[in-house]
């Protein structure tokens, strides 16, 4: 859905970053499901190939997805190489363990999987950086990846002194900035997490599941005018934000998203703010 949304739907207010890295290791696996009869899963289960039309069809997915300018694909960088052991120490330092079952964690029923590669802490330390730059809280790092996600969790939950203990203070001063907790993005299993999770990850869940077509509130006909209405009346009688602190709120994100689920229009959170405000203060206006 997450991938719809934005390359097939023109979702804007997120975009996907990616290793470039990445996608030719997609490519490679789906090369290996096709191609490789004689060594991997594939080889011994002969139902896990795929056939040639699922293989075309996969393969020009992800070349629609690297070509998409949404999303945007980065090489390592200078940048990179000095972030990435702000992961990669906690990666080998500690375990990872698995249960079978969730309620194995009280147990000693569970297994040791081993550290994750060097992909997915490039994948981290890009997610570093730009959140340096941009706020952390605007950066989320989403996965299918439990690894990754565990191994995200455990930095963001270091105390400072076993980061100190860690040498994590002495890496960080080397990418220019504090060793914190809040240097971490959070991160999401997206099969796993909640609404809520979802929602504070991305601004809003479900993202809108058609092609979205881009309009001012000006160019909005009587009926959607009455539908934003009523939205902006149901999000303030559901969280007491009403059009005076909308702005800059999550709830502007909500009320954005479940406009454009609702009606497959897309409006400018600015366009949206400022009609909802003329109508407080205008009450005859209202549709």
């Amino acid at each position: 859905m997450l991938l719809d949304a934005v390359v097939d739907f023109d979702w804007r207010p997120v975009t996907i970053h990616v290793p470039a890295i990445c996608l030719a290791e997609v490519q490679c696996v789906l090369d290996k499901y096709r191609y490789c009869g004689w060594n991997g899963p594939a080889s011994k289960d002969r139902s896990k190939r795929l056939t040639k039309a699922e293989y075309v069809a996969a393969s020009k997915r992800l070349a629609q997805i690297a070509g998409s300018r949404r999303v945007h694909r980065f090489d390592v960088s200078q940048d990179h190489l000095k972030m990435v052991s702000l992961v990669s120490v906690v990666n080998q330092k500690y375990k990872v363990r698995r249960w079978t079952q969730r309620s194995d964690r009280t147990s000693n029923n569970s297994r040791v999987v081993p550290p994750m590669g060097t992909a997915d802490c490039i994948v981290a330390a890009h997610a570093i950086d730009i959140g340096s730059k941009v706020g952390v809280g605007s950066v989320a790092v989403i996965t299918t990846d439990k690894r990754l996600r565990d191994v995200l969790n455990r930095c963001s939950s270091l105390t400072q002194r076993k980061a100190e203990s860690l040498s994590m203070n002495q890496i960080a001063h080397i990418a220019g900035f504090d060793w914190s907790q809040s240097l971490y993005p959070k991160c999401v299993h997206i099969g796993e997490a909640t609404v809520d999770e979802l929602r504070d990850a991305l601004g809003s869940w479900p993202l809108p599941s058609r092609l979205l077509s881009h309009r001012t509130v000006a160019e909005l006909s009587k009926s959607d005018l009455k539908k934003l209405y009523d939205l902006g009346v149901r999000i303030k009688d559901q969280t007491g934000v009403g059009p005076d602190s909308l702005p800059y709120s999550k709830e502007l994100d909500c009320l954005q998203n479940g406009y454009a689920c609702d009606t497959g229009k897309y409006l400018l959170k600015a366009d949206i703010a400022k009609r909802l405000l003329a109508w407080r203060k205008n009450p005859s206006t209202r549709p």
